[in-house]
């Protein structure tokens, strides 16, 4: 149709930007650790367990502190702009970290860089999310998550590249290429646009009429679909002004609005809990206990890991739109529960003795390749779309809190456990990974195809439990379609 292939060229043409800010910024940026993590723990292999963990999760206490200022930045002052605040930040924390003569000045850095991707983490998606029409959101947010893997493949290549360089220039030159993707982000996120929602939000409904004319209806100004759509995001935006709660308290203010934020949180949580995090971070040990010690071929590995991460994850990204949010994650939670437990067993019985190797290398790609699928389009897109406009930029920032403290725990505790109890470690995750799947099943709301309005409506007229089989409310439907006797 005219609409979609509007959208088709506009925002992901035209509007590629935000998009490029997802893949330079957030999901470059974060994955470049990567040569830290790898180059790091091998170049300073004698260091204390204690302070390769602190090295690793001080990125994480950056995420945490910055909390506060995300959501802040984002709703004073808009996503955009809150998006060339952070990328700002992560080019000082990119020279920071390859001028590093100390770990001191390593540990700041990491924390700089934890900081600034923190206040991307929460603009980026919600701007993606706000601008996109109901039936492409889930594939436009997803993508913008899929590319954590492009970045870490980049990263990656990078670190194969300078390992064999006999100076320090062997993790100098990675961290300082992670200036360079939010120097192109600080060069381009002024020629896009703002969000609609957050330009009605601020009186500039005549701005945010024109993009969401531009966007959704090829400038077609008489089209009922976005006439209907404007209608309902200035409706209810008023509504929720009327309330006047302070913005913090709106996360947990009603009951609908709690239960957003147990979803919210669930996916931060789940998202760095479910054994990810111990692959990917720790990804040398892993394959340490599985027999494979040389240091070329687990970079090797690593990098043909990324790629097939990537793969999934876009398969992934393109059916969520079709296949729904639900049955996506319940099914690659449900498979990576399989065969992490697989790999667990293996390790107990052959690690260490460079016995069935491959066999846990395959575990490896499997259970990785189930939780890109499902997991990755998720973590951005989901949170986004439970939460309702004033409790966005605050419950995103509440997310990232979330999934950084879990992040800070996996970190810290991982490189300690790992020397300490080896394969055991894999059965706590295991666990929680079965937790995950019944909490997925019994209480993950569908959010497929209900534009961002249409899901405040059932948050707040409806029972938690009754959420996914409530009567869908008159607005504009999956296909474009508005009932407007009903309006």
């Amino acid at each position: 149709t005219t609409a979609t292939s509007t959208v088709m060229k506009t925002v992901l043409l035209f509007q590629m930007v935000p998009a490029t800010h997802a893949v330079l910024v957030v999901c470059v940026i974060p994955p470049c650790r990567i040569p830290l993590q790898i180059n790091l723990i091998i170049i300073f292999s004698s260091v204390l367990d204690s302070i390769t963990g602190l090295i690793m999760s001080i990125n994480s206490v950056g995420t945490i502190l910055a909390t506060p200022v995300s959501g802040y930045l984002c709703d004073k002052y808009g996503r955009r702009m809150a998006m060339g605040i952070g990328s700002a930040l992560i080019i000082v924390a990119a020279v920071l970290q390859s001028a590093a003569v100390h770990v001191a000045m390593i540990c700041i850095g990491r924390f700089l860089l934890g900081f600034g991707s923190a206040i991307c983490g929460v603009a980026s998606p919600t701007l993606i999310t706000e601008m996109a029409p109901a039936r492409m959101r889930g594939r436009l947010t997803g993508t913008y998550n899929c590319f954590w893997y492009a970045g870490s493949l980049i990263a990656a290549g990078v670190t194969y590249g300078t390992l064999s360089m006999p100076s320090t220039g062997s993790f100098r030159i990675p961290l300082g290429l992670q200036a360079l993707p939010s120097l192109v982000n600080l060069s381009l996120i002024w020629f896009i646009s703002e969000s609609p929602r957050w330009l009605v939000a601020n009186n500039r409904e005549e701005e945010a009429w024109q993009l969401l004319v531009k966007l959704h209806a090829d400038g077609d100004e008489s089209d009922p679909v976005v006439k209907a759509e404007f209608d309902e995001i200035t409706q209810t935006i008023e509504e929720e002004k009327k309330i006047q709660r302070s913005s913090w308290y709106e996360l947990i203010a009603t009951p609908g609005n709690r239960y957003r934020m147990m979803l919210n949180v669930c996916v931060g949580l789940f998202g760095q809990w479910s054994g990810n995090n111990l692959v990917s971070y720790y990804l040398p040990r892993v394959l340490t206990e599985a027999g494979i010690t040389n240091t070329h071929t687990q970079l090797l590995i690593n990098i043909i890991v990324n790629i097939w991460n990537f793969f999934c994850a876009i398969t992934g990204t393109i059916l969520i739109d079709y296949l729904g949010r639900r049955p996506m994650v319940i099914f690659a939670t449900a498979m990576a529960t399989l065969w992490l437990m697989m790999l667990c067993i293996f390790t107990a019985i052959y690690g260490g003795t460079g016995e069935q190797g491959i066999t846990m290398v395959a575990f490896v790609f499997l259970f990785y390749g189930l939780f890109s699928s499902g997991w990755t389009p998720m973590q951005a897109l989901y949170p986004v779309e439970v939460l309702s406009y004033p409790m966005r930029a605050n419950g995103m920032a509440a997310n990232a809190f979330f999934a950084n403290i879990a992040q800070f725990v996996n970190q810290f505790a991982t490189p300690v456990a790992m020397t300490n109890i080896g394969w055991r470690f894999y059965i706590v995750y295991v666990v929680w990974d079965a937790f995950e799947l019944f909490v997925v099943s019994k209480y993950f709301v569908e959010t497929k195809g209900r534009t961002l309005e249409d899901l405040d409506h059932i948050f707040n007229k409806t029972t938690p439990h009754d959420v996914e089989y409530a009567e869908k409310p008159a607005s504009v439907s999956e296909d474009g379609e508005r009932n407007a006797e009903k309006i």
